[in-house]
């Protein structure tokens, strides 16, 4: 049994559902068919995004979500290279990290989540109705299900059941009424942990033009406020439907206004370019307001005593201010957890899971929450304690220099995309930079400066040894880290290879060895390949980033070039089947290959013409003609087995990566086109025996 059918709720009841044969899911709104703002979900109408550590187990729980975003038109974003980090002290020149956060409306994210969970065996979900109390076992000391009252829209009236259940999860969010459950028990109240900002919130929705997302400065505008001399920010973001979705804050109460000409005077005084950039744009939205965003923090891990057959996960729990985007990341590891856990529960014994459970999400909880608070409680009226504010001065010294440093701003974007805890921020190499700056920066970015492409494509790049510090000789850790291009030409090598090792990924990409060898171990440690011996795979999160980034790779392509260019290699490559066909022949009689030979160097003329022109149109595959004259040259040379032996760079091997390439550029699937043209063969052999037997 699930109480709410909000993110954390659904994403229970997906975990639930590979336990239990029956999941429900109770949910006190009546759900909408479509993606719209529903009145349980009053944060709907503000900025969300989907952080690149919850994008992540979002994709584990739900395969090809993010390709479902994506379609839907909200597709991810790098956090360092299309995402804008816009602080008092300017802001970060753009570096490609490889972290991709995905923005999108809540109603879209939530709707299809929904969807996708209502199709799961076992698993119901019931609107309409609200959860009114547990009910226990004699002894209290276990919940056994929930009085549930229903609205009966034909009487104007209301109805109550009993909906008995081995589990209940409490995913009502904010306006959870967990504490009056448990002191109905007879169990005391859970202490709570508050932190008021006083932060407001005020968004409207823009319609933007067709292809501004391609030209836009930036897909996603961090500005968020700093205390104590900082009050106002934002959080844009272009998201589906062509529009853009400007979410003001203000804190320490200097909330932002609904008013329309309040509204823009608010905007023009954040001091970069969001009031011009919207002025020619159409609001499609009212302006919303929203103000319960208080940290708040219900610490039912310390009570001595827990029902069994009940747990609280999600805002129910533990509630951040929005401004931090951490809930959904939160809600997803809470769930992953959950599943984990109850994999090790056999049997359908779960005495003893539900406090070992609270407990568990306490620990889930800490880092966010002490980053949370952290900037927070610079707010807040009173003095602070000495341990508060040494951590207070230490922060903003940190972020002061963020846009001079290339590796504070990619380790601080991994913090707060929970890839690392925030104990990054005491790395030597950052301390030493604080304590004993070093005179050496690098120039942050003004606010209203504009890169230009060949700018970009430089912050793609690693930076050099001007980026050192005292205690990290050998360069800041982000300059492990590829760039988009280079972090796909390294996975699509080890997506065709299937697995492979760093020589043979170096040879396939023609990148320095020793740039390879670092970045595959950077991959490795992200998480997007794994190691067995010397060789090297993708794990399910390196295809995801694969597929991510090769989807953002192909809204870029000219598609029609794509298309003509594989009609124009389709022949070329039946031709190459009928040579290996031909060779394994020769191979068996052991009969001279010269015709073989000759064959091969004809058909790599006709061949070369369409590798080159699509090494020109995607330049990451540049060196496909080079390998196949490379392997061809070996042929001609007398060397047969470099036409197609698995054991080296053989023309076929590089031919089939090529094509694997191709046909992942044009969305086409290789085992389903094999088939279509195997029917299509069949169909024309049998078209012309009937002929010929007429």
């Amino acid at each position: 049994m699930v109480i709410g059918a909000g993110i954390a709720g659904l994403l229970a009841a997906r975990v639930l559902s590979e336990t239990f044969q029956q999941v429900t899911v109770i949910e006190r709104d009546l759900l909408p068919a479509d993606p719209q703002i529903r009145k349980g979900v009053p944060q709907g109408r503000h900025a969300h995004a989907l952080q690149a550590r919850g994008a992540e187990v979002f994709e584990e729980l739900f395969p090809g979500l993010r390709h479902e975003l994506t379609e839907a038109g909200a597709p991810p974003v790098d956090c360092c290279a299309q995402a804008r980090l816009q602080l008092p002290s300017g802001h970060p020149a753009p570096v490609a990290s490889g972290i991709l956060l995905q923005p999108c409306s809540r109603p879209l994210l939530e709707t299809t989540v929904r969807h996708r969970v209502a199709r799961l065996p076992g698993v119901r979900i019931q609107d309409a109705r609200t959860v009114t109390a547990l009910i226990a076992d004699m002894s209290r000391r276990r919940v056994t299900g929930v009085n549930v009252t229903r609205r009966a829209a034909e009487t104007a009236g209301r109805s109550t059941t009993t909906l008995t259940a081995d589990l209940v999860v409490d995913a009502s969010g904010r306006s959870s009424h967990l504490t009056d459950w448990l002191t109905a028990l007879g169990m005391p109240r859970p202490a709570e942990s508050m932190v008021d900002a006083r932060v407001g919130y005020a968004s409207r929705t823009y319609r933007t033009r067709p292809g501004d997302r391609a030209t836009a400065e930036w897909l996603v505008l961090l500005n968020p406020p700093q205390a104590p001399d900082t009050p106002r920010g934002c959080f844009a973001l272009h998201i589906e439907d062509d529009q853009l979705l400007v979410t003001l804050q203000g804190a320490g109460g200097d909330h932002p206004p609904t008013a329309q000409d309040a509204f823009t005077a608010f905007t023009s005084s954040l001091g970069h370019n969001l009031a011009d950039l919207l002025s020619p744009l159409k609001p499609v939205s009212a302006i919303h307001a929203y103000r319960h965003t208080a940290n708040r923090r219900r610490h039912c891990h310390r009570l001595r005593r827990w029902p069994d057959g009940l747990i609280a996960l999600g805002d129910a729990v533990c509630v951040f201010n929005p401004v931090y985007a951490q809930g959904m990341a939160v809600a997803a590891l809470e769930a992953s957890a959950l599943r984990t856990m109850l994999a090790r529960y056999t049997g359908g014994d779960l005495r003893g899971f539900a406090r070992r459970y609270q407990r568990r999400l306490a620990r889930i909880t800490a880092w966010p929450w002490l980053l949370a608070t952290l900037g927070d409680t610079g707010w807040q009226a009173g003095a602070p304690s000495p341990i508060t504010r040494a951590a207070q001065w230490y922060f903003t010294q940190w972020i002061r220099r963020l846009p001079q440093h290339q590796d504070m701003h990619v380790d601080f974007i991994r913090m707060t995309n929970m890839l690392v805890s925030p104990a990054v921020l005491v790395h030597p190499r950052h301390l030493a930079r604080i304590l004993l700056p070093s005179p050496r920066k690098q120039a942050a970015v003004p606010p209203a400066s504009r890169p230009s492409n060949s700018s970009l494509q430089q912050a793609a790049r690693p930076h050099d040894a001007d980026q050192q510090c005292p205690g990290n000789p050998a360069g800041p850790a982000s300059s492990t880290f590829p760039g988009p291009p280079e972090t796909l030409a390294l996975l699509q090598a080890l997506r065709c290879k299937g697995a492979a090792d760093e020589e043979a990924v170096a040879v396939a990409t023609a990148l320095p060895q020793a740039d390879v060898s670092a970045w595959l171990e950077a991959l490795c440690t992200r998480g997007d390949c794994a190691r067995t011996g010397t060789r090297l795979r993708l794990t399910p999160a390196g295809r995801q980033r694969r597929a991510d980034l090769l989807t953002a790779e192909r809204r870029t392509l000219p598609h029609e070039e794509l298309q003509s260019l594989e009609a124009e290699f389709d022949p070329v490559n039946a031709a190459l089947k009928e040579l290996l066909t031909a060779w394994q022949f020769v191979r068996q009689d052991s009969t001279d290959p010269g015709d073989i030979t000759g064959r091969l160097s004809e058909l790599h003329r006709r061949a070369r013409p369409v590798v080159e022109r699509l090494a020109a149109t995607v330049p990451r595959l540049a060196p496909f003609p080079h390998r196949l004259d490379h392997a061809a040259a070996q042929v001609a040379a007398g060397d047969p087995d470099w036409l197609a032996s698995p054991l080296r760079d053989s023309y076929h091997t590089v031919w089939f990566e090529f094509h694997q390439e191709l046909l992942d550029l044009t969305g086409t699937d290789r085992t389903a086109r094999e088939k279509t043209q195997a029917a299509a063969e069949t169909t024309a052999r049998q078209t012309v025996h009937e002929g010929g037997g007429s």
